[in-house]
């Protein structure tokens, strides 16, 4: 799935199950963009520095987030803040987190409730986007009432 296609997979997920919810409207914003770093970081070299097939996308959240920053979004200047700093976070999960709890600890700390719950929503939708492209079809070509 190519990625305008997979975010908008993660935002039509989070409007099915997420939505209704007392959520910020920053976690709207960041789902919207939170892979958004991946246009700047696309490579087809491995981790070995080997050419492959496979596009990679490292670090692709750091870009997202400073991108983030500069669209004017219908947000507050902390909001805003909020959105990047999901995008900045939005890979711990997989990278840190399911490997350590102490490191999911410390970023709940860091983040605070508020964020740590907004991030974990992020990462459900990020991963279930990927479950079921006909979901994303069928947004994309949903006609608005």
């Amino acid at each position: 799935m190519d990625v305008d296609k997979h975010m908008y997979g993660a935002y039509y997920y989070y409007t099915k199950f997420f939505k209704t919810s007392d959520y910020p409207k920053y976690l709207e914003r960041a789902i919207l963009l939170h892979d958004i770093g991946k246009k700047f970081c696309k490579t087809y070299y491995n981790r070995k520095g080997e050419l492959c097939d496979k596009a990679h996308y490292y670090q692709h959240a750091n870009p997202g987030a400073y991108f983030a920053l500069g669209i004017q979004f219908d947000l507050s200047e902390q909001d805003k803040y909020n959105a990047a700093l999901l995008i900045n976070y939005h890979m711990r999960p997989l990278e840190a987190w399911k490997d350590s709890k102490k490191a999911e600890e410390k970023d709940k700390a860091l983040l605070g409730d508020e964020l740590y719950n907004c991030l974990k929503v992020l990462h459900t939708c990020d991963e279930q986007s990927e479950q079921d492209p006909e979901f994303v079809k069928e947004f994309l070509n949903r006609k608005e009432d």
